[in-house]
């Protein structure tokens, strides 16, 4: 097959979809800012740039082009570029969502707006550029910069001096200068992923997220993974799934891949907080699901980049495991020793191990944020129970001693 997929992003989550080109036999050019990006290694083309820059990587693939050939397609996975895959699918031609549904997908604040105009279950919000748009807010509130990605000036707000405190700093995250305060819901948390082929969403992903750790990190969000199968009811799955569907038509995804976040109040009320038009990150998409249901949505999204019919075989689960997905969470401080490390991977139950960026004796470890963990575990069992303790069991025989 002599097609060419351009792939933005060529980190940890991103090397799995140049893994799955490769035994499709399709070429792959990576473009990553980072000249040491993990997937060069085995991508047939590279280009170094910033994945955010659109004028520079267009006018670079149009140079590719003269010089090698042209893409056939493109996309990533887990980089919140949607609006860079849109804007190279529009200029080459390529399949793929519209700009404007990447725009809705990466900008919290016309996400928020549309989803009102289409009354999606979504928290009450206020939008707002400076403090005093935000006088009449009803506190607890999460604040959000408008189009910024892993957490990044996320934090639980619960009352307005708190928001003086904090405003300034989740406003410089934001690209347009706005930031969101949105309603603090209590509940239930679930990702769910899946794509759309000819307007129809196939669920590929269900997992239950797990924030057992919040309370170390307040007033911030860490998410300490995941699990599968859900503990929710099944008539709560659907309520989810509706509800995500819902999302999705609103937004105006009609063609490839999307992930959502959603919040279950007590209540049994079910919102939509996130949807994108991308795939998940944290090997959600690309390592969780497919061990768990036999289900290859990554191959599916390179063959819709491609323009190639996708086989909807690959989306029906094959075999039903449980998963558990958890992080290491280090000390800050100069690395004295790193010990069991190397025994992790033939632990009970240890499906997988994704070190997210380097790291040695002697580098210096800034305190744990959404953004800089080290590395996490997938762990594997034929319930979820035991897949948890795997997990867990992996992840504390890790001791990273610092000083």
């Amino acid at each position: 097959m002599d097609k060419l997929l351009a792939i933005l992003g060529a980190g940890p989550d991103q090397l799995p979809a140049f893994i799955e080109a490769k035994k499709l036999g399709i070429k792959t050019l990576a473009i990553d800012m980072n000249p040491n990006s993990q997937a060069f290694d085995i991508a047939d083309y590279r280009m170094v740039e910033s994945t955010r820059n659109i004028p520079g990587i267009i006018s670079k693939l149009k140079e590719f082009h003269n010089n090698n050939r042209n893409i056939d397609g493109v996309m990533t996975i887990a980089a919140e570029v949607s609006p860079s895959v849109a804007a190279i699918a529009n200029v080459f031609g390529l399949p793929g969502v519209s700009e404007e549904v990447a725009y809705l997908t990466t900008n919290k604040c016309a996400r928020a707006e549309r989803f009102k105009q289409n009354q999606t279950n979504f928290p009450n919000y206020w939008i707002g550029n400076i403090l005093e748009d935000f006088i009449d807010v009803k506190f607890p509130v999460v604040i959000k910069p408008s189009d910024n990605s892993a957490s990044r000036g996320v934090q639980l707000v619960e009352n307005y001096e708190h928001l003086q405190s904090c405003f300034s700093s989740a406003l410089g995250y934001s690209s347009d200068k706005q930031v969101i305060l949105e309603q603090y819901l209590k509940g239930f948390e679930v990702s769910i992923e899946g794509v759309v082929i000819e307007g129809k969403l196939h669920v590929t992903g269900f997992a239950d997220r797990n924030y057992a750790r919040n309370e170390a990190f307040y007033p911030f969000f860490v998410e300490d993974g995941g699990d599968i199968p859900t503990v929710l009811s099944q008539e709560l799955v659907r309520k989810v799934v509706a509800e995500f569907e819902k999302a999705v038509s609103a937004i105006g995804i009609k063609l490839g891949p999307t992930k959502g976040d959603v919040i279950i109040t007590p209540d049994g009320m079910v919102y939509v907080i996130e949807v994108t038009s991308r795939l998940s990150g944290g090997g959600f998409c690309s390592r969780t699901v497919p061990l768990t249901s036999g289900v290859n949505i990554v191959k599916t999204t390179i063959q819709l980049a491609l323009g190639i019919t996708p086989d909807i075989s690959d989306l029906v689960q094959k075999f039903r495991k449980a998963m558990s997905h958890r992080f290491y969470f280090h000390k800050p401080g100069k690395i004295k020793a790193i010990i069991g490390l190397d025994q992790i991977a033939s632990m009970p139950g240890i499906a997988d191990c994704i070190f997210q960026r380097p790291f040695k004796v002697g580098d210096t470890l800034e305190p744990v944020t959404y953004a800089n963990r080290l590395f996490y575990v997938i762990a594997v069992a034929g319930d979820r129970e035991t897949a948890i303790k795997y997990a867990e069991n992996a992840i504390k025989s890790v001791d990273i001693i610092v000083e």
